[in-house]
């Protein structure tokens, strides 16, 4: 009774500005208390004015159960009894997070029937236990795998096959984001079910980790053009090109492509990769291309974070790589209309011919490379000639990153060179005098020839790297110089300062010397 009175006496009255006019909230109609309700965020509060009476319990609960998250079992076995006792709560349900702990066990189908009754469901997001473990000794053995992905994929088919599309589960879902590992290995290949999840009616937005996706992967899709697909993330796959070129003929208007090849879980665990794997345009830049180009009517943003050669170089695959330098890409990417932002992470001299080359992208605004050492400065005496401010200007822009490919073609629409500084550990690196120097010089040079804004930050990886799982920090990038002042961040030579590009507030006072020399 004590904290029903506290809550009626914290919102049972209202007083109007400049007027003693008062009035009970609670004795408004259901939809005006439950419009109230919208803006209180806490949720501790929420669950207080649910304990407060029947009525506050039914205006409150379909907030209370708009998102779920939970990482162990016994919450999970709660959330579904719940459910049952009230069938409302699970139609309630929009938002599903499922960043497991390895404690959680490996049944699934409590999991896959809470999906299945979540007849609202809109956003999802599943990593595996093992995916958050700690200390990781192993990973699951072929049947127990087949078991838990059997229980989880399950929903997702029905999704796509079976019943009449009002009986089917699921159909409300547009993002999904899932971090799985595979049976005794980190990464999982799709198979009869789980290939599903591209398949899926309503899905627009779809972030998966640590999947294969080899040549005969869609062999068996003879549709193309029929999924609404707008945004997918690929972060630390194997893909093929011919499973590239499969899984990208799906969307009817994809927009924003992130074709992340394995490139840092390749260091961290000792399991080959097959050589038909990664390296897209290091091998087959042309036919990468034309994958690319099913989606040329829509797509406005790439990032191609390429496979590290180093980790893979075994015979076939050099062998692969020699031949495709000899085959390089022109104009590839002229009919990409669409096209505003490429981004390169890793150094890939071959994607960057294929971007700028005799025709770029007609409509291209910003382009972003980041590799661990991201500029390139003049040796010798290349630029201690004689030649005149233009010869000049188009020498030390023929150093940056895309603009340094051969033949390469900027597009009169290009306003911004993104160069950043990415590096596994942020440790101290200093700026020399003649690197600020040259920079200077270079964001003078872009602006004079192309009319572009260079802007360089620096983007150092911790203790996690990808995929960023639930509750780990991604590294931000921070801005080391701004073309568009010509400002660079720093006390003095010799260092510069690390602040968020996003940042307004210019008071913070945290430094960090950046040796790029």
């Amino acid at each position: 009774m004590r904290l029903k009175f506290m809550i009626s006496k914290a919102m049972g009255r209202m007083s109007a500005n400049n007027s003693t006019f008062q009035f009970p909230i609670l004795d408004l109609p259901n939809e005006l208390v439950a419009h109230i309700i919208e803006f209180i965020d806490d949720l501790n509060t929420l669950r207080n004015l649910a304990c407060t009476s029947h009525r506050l319990q039914q205006l409150t609960e379909p907030k209370l159960w708009r998102e779920i998250t939970f990482r162990l079992a016994p919450s999970l076995l709660h959330i579904v009894a719940a459910t049952e006792s009230r069938h409302e709560r699970a139609s309630a349900v929009q938002v599903l997070n499922a960043p497991l702990r390895p404690k959680f066990g490996r049944d699934m189908s409590r999991l896959a029937y809470l999906m299945m009754i979540a007849r609202n469901l809109r956003e999802l997001m599943v990593e595996s236990p093992l995916c958050n473990a700690t200390h990781l000794s192993h990973f699951e053995d072929h049947p127990t795998w087949r078991s838990m992905t059997a229980q989880l994929f399950m929903p997702f088919q029905r999704a796509v096959v079976g019943n009449a599309v009002e009986h089917r589960p699921l159909q409300k879902l547009t993002k999904l984001t899932l971090h799985l590992n595979g049976p005794g290995l980190p990464y999982w290949t799709p198979n009869e079910r789980s290939i599903s999840i591209f398949l899926h009616p309503t899905l627009k937005y779809l972030n998966i980790s640590c999947v294969n996706i080899p040549e005969d992967l869609f062999d068996e899709v003879s549709e193309r053009a029929i999924t609404p697909l707008q945004h997918l993330v690929l972060e630390e796959c194997n893909i093929s090109v011919r499973g590239l070129h499969g899984l990208l003929g799906l969307p009817t208007g994809l927009e924003h492509l992130v074709l992340g090849e394995n490139a840092h879980n390749a260091r961290q665990f000792d399991n080959e990769v097959e050589a038909s794997y990664n390296h897209l345009f290091r091998t087959n830049a042309s036919a990468v291309v034309k994958a690319l180009g099913q989606q040329n009517h829509s797509l406005k943003s790439l990032v191609y974070v390429a496979a590290s050669a180093s980790v893979f170089a075994d015979s076939q695959l050099l062998r692969r790589m020699a031949e495709g330098r000899q085959a390089g890409v022109d104009a590839g990417f002229a009919d990409f209309h669409a096209l505003e932002s490429i981004t390169s992470s890793g150094a890939n001299f071959t994607f960057e011919r294929a971007v700028l080359s005799s025709a770029p992208p007609p409509n291209l605004k910003v382009l972003t490379y980041q590799a661990e050492n991201a500029i390139t400065s003049p040796h010798g005496s290349s630029l201690q000639t004689n030649a005149d401010e233009t010869e000049m200007n188009n020498r030390l822009v023929a150093l940056l990153p895309f603009l340094r490919a051969p033949s390469a073609s900027v597009p009169a629409s290009l306003e911004r060179l993104n160069i950043v500084y990415q590096r596994r550990v942020q440790a101290p690196v200093v700026f020399t005098d003649d690197k600020q120097a040259h920079i200077e010089k270079t964001a003078k040079a872009l602006k004079a020839v192309h009319g572009a804004v260079l802007m360089v930050g620096f983007k150092g990886f911790g203790q996690y790297y990808p995929p960023f799982l639930y509750g780990e920090d991604e590294p931000k990038e921070k801005m080391i110089f701004d073309g568009e002042s010509g400002t660079f961040y720093g006390l003095k030579p010799g260092y510069a300062r690390l602040a968020d590009l996003t940042d307004e507030d210019d008071s913070d006072e945290e430094w960090a010397p950046i040796n790029v020399s």
